[in-house]
């Protein structure tokens, strides 16, 4: 799967090639640079993206400033790429631990690790699947806030409103019967009937966008990432389809499990 960071580049290109033929917010705030509050320290908050952050791609000569929302939803500017060509953009992310996932509709979902720096830089590790196709670490970049920017100190969690949420139970695959449970605050579980302990049971983040179901799930020590498109039958019932790339990297449907609520 590609990572975001990295497609930035390849998008950059594209259009040279071209040219040449995203809850309330917090009410704390202060400016980079000058001294916050000797309480406040962002390794602290559930979510320490929401505001705005800037990042150096030094391959492909760019600057990308992100604008991180309470509600899930995130904008993205290319420095030097114009607007009408893709400059600017919008997306959905989720924050679970130390990790962040993100959905932009030219990349799809991406997932990365993070670590707090200081209460202005968040270094960003993409994560990559390997051949079994759990997440391994791949390059990092530095989130620097963006000077002037608000800081924003209070603890700020995601509120969600969608029609998954809740307990469902899968049907109609001759697979084992699993139930999920999907919560307001982004975070997912599952348990499942008939197979090795280590295998039973798991959890991670979700995420909605328009009719795609994004997973980022821990199970047995390892990560996953995992695309799914929703078709609702009705209020108690929806069938879900795996989305995944093939070899070429074109998108591809798998199985459909149909979702029953409980």
């Amino acid at each position: 799967m590609k990572r975001f960071l990295s497609l930035l580049l390849a998008f950059l290109i594209s259009i040279s090639t071209l040219t040449a033929c995203t809850p309330g917010n917090g009410t704390g705030q202060s400016q980079p640079g000058n001294s916050i509050e000797a309480s406040f320290d962002l390794k602290d908050l559930d979510n320490p993206f929401i505001g705005q952050w800037q990042t150096f791609i030094p391959s492909a000569g760019m600057t990308v400033y992100f604008d991180f929302k309470a509600d899930a939803s995130f904008t993205y500017e290319m420095l030097g790429v114009p607007d009408d060509q893709g400059g600017v953009g919008a997306g959905y992310y989720m924050v679970y631990d130390n990790v962040m996932v993100t959905y932009l509709d030219f990349e799809g979902a991406a997932a990365y690790t993070f670590a707090v720096i200081d209460n202005n830089t968040i270094d960003v590790t993409e994560l990559e699947p390997n051949a079994t196709g759990a997440l391994v670490a791949g390059l990092t970049a530095p989130f620097v806030r963006i000077e002037g920017s608000e800081i924003i100190t209070t603890n700020t969690g995601f509120t969600l409103d969608n029609l998954l949420i809740g307990k469902w139970q899968s049907e109609g695959t001759d697979e084992p019967t699993s139930r999920f449970s999907f919560n307001t605050d982004g975070t997912w579980s599952f348990e499942q009937d008939d197979v090795p302990a280590d295998y039973a049971q798991g959890s991670g983040c979700y995420m909605l966008a328009g009719d795609l179901l994004v997973t980022y799930l821990v199970l047995d020590g390892a990560s996953y990432l995992q695309s799914y498109q929703l078709h609702v039958i009705d209020s108690r019932t929806i069938d879900v389809t795996q989305i995944y790339m093939d070899e070429n990297g074109v998108m591809v449907f798998g199985e459909t499990i149909r979702f029953v609520a409980m």
